[in-house]
């Protein structure tokens, strides 16, 4: 299905599958950016949320690869910006957002009647 476009529109299937291993955190990761999307933009377009900081992904010749981090004061504004701007379009794109995996400290199982956050 990737590529495909309905009306004249792209089609991005996407799923989780084990959404309950990305715990909230204070950063956003923040996919599907345009290329033409810089860091400031990306930044002002989270500040009405508590957004502190914005970073755009780029590879060694510092083009950007179309994803980003945001980072926020609490885990509280994150979730509240995450919530608040689904669905949200910059430059032209409808960007996928979700908490940011912390890859140097994974994400435990969950076990039964044990919360971890």
């Amino acid at each position: 299905m990737k590529g495909v476009e309905i009306n004249g529109q792209k089609l991005f299937v996407e799923f989780e599958r084990n959404p309950q291993r990305i715990c909230p955190s204070k950063t956003l990761f923040v996919r599907n950016l345009s290329l033409r999307t810089s860091e400031a933009s990306l930044l002002r377009t989270f500040e009405g949320h508590g957004a502190l900081s914005a970073m755009i992904s780029k590879n060694s010749n510092g083009d950007p690869l179309g994803y980003g981090f945001v980072q926020f004061d609490s885990i509280k504004a994150a979730e509240s910006a995450r919530n608040a701007m689904k669905d949200v379009e910059i430059d032209g794109k409808i960007l996928y957002i979700d908490f940011s995996r912390n890859r140097k400290h994974p994400v435990p199982e969950k076990s039964p009647g044990k919360e971890t956050l």
